[in-house]
């Protein structure tokens, strides 16, 4: 029998989904769900499999009252880490509300079941990552390791230029016959007989690794 302990923190379901491709990149992983804004970033870099090489930022719309004849825009918070102090509104304009995040957690900027935001990391390839919080579960103590509970098909490779240059990758590394076969082999740093699986992912090496990493 599993006691509840009402002052511990809930143990948040996401599921974290790359956009804009096709078959769906994805991961279902347990944090805590008091869980600050940088340990979260940390733990999607280790459940998708990117190298954390780049610039990230979280973003969140608050959906617009309506009001007849009259165009309100969604409010859109954005979480980041400022990398230029003296502009306070980084790279995203003046529209947006720019916070911190590194004074906030999942529970300020998704409080609720079934709450989303949008993660992007890397400006420059743009990578768009949607999170759903699914489910949040009343625990016996709170959560202090991140866990993957499941997940389909490999991550993308960092720097090999967005969606397009994805899919372009993917390709040639397919066919053995195409000219840019050898030189994208060389990128990736393949050995001789080593092959590319878009549609692997070891969930075993995220979690041995997320052990590694306190909440």
């Amino acid at each position: 029998m599993v006691v509840i302990n009402k002052t511990a923190a809930q143990t948040a379901r996401l599921k974290i989904t790359l956009k804009h491709l096709s078959p769906a990149i994805w991961r279902r992983v347990l944090v805590p769900h008091d869980i600050n804004l940088p340990k979260l970033h940390d733990v999607i870099q280790i459940a998708m499999g990117w190298t954390n090489s780049h610039l990230h930022a979280f973003e969140t719309r608050t959906k617009a009252k309506i009001i007849p004849k009259i165009k309100v825009s969604p409010k859109i918070t954005i979480y980041q880490i400022p990398y230029e102090e003296e502009d306070s509104f980084g790279m995203f304009g003046a529209g947006p509300e720019i916070l911190d995040e590194r004074k906030y957690r999942l529970d300020d900027m998704m409080p609720e079941a079934k709450s989303k935001c949008v993660y992007t990391y890397d400006f420059g390839d743009n990578w768009e990552h949607e999170i759903v919080l699914e489910k949040l579960e009343p625990v016996e103590a709170r959560l202090t390791r991140a866990e993957v509970l499941d997940g389909k098909n490999a991550c993308p490779p960092d720097d090999c230029g967005s969606v397009p240059g994805y899919c372009d990758l993917v390709e040639i590394l397919a066919d053995p016959k195409h000219p840019e076969h050898a030189n994208m082999r060389e990128w990736m740093g393949h050995e001789k007989d080593e092959t590319f699986d878009p549609a692997f992912h070891d969930i075993a090496a995220a979690n041995k690794t997320l052990k590694k990493l306190k909440l």
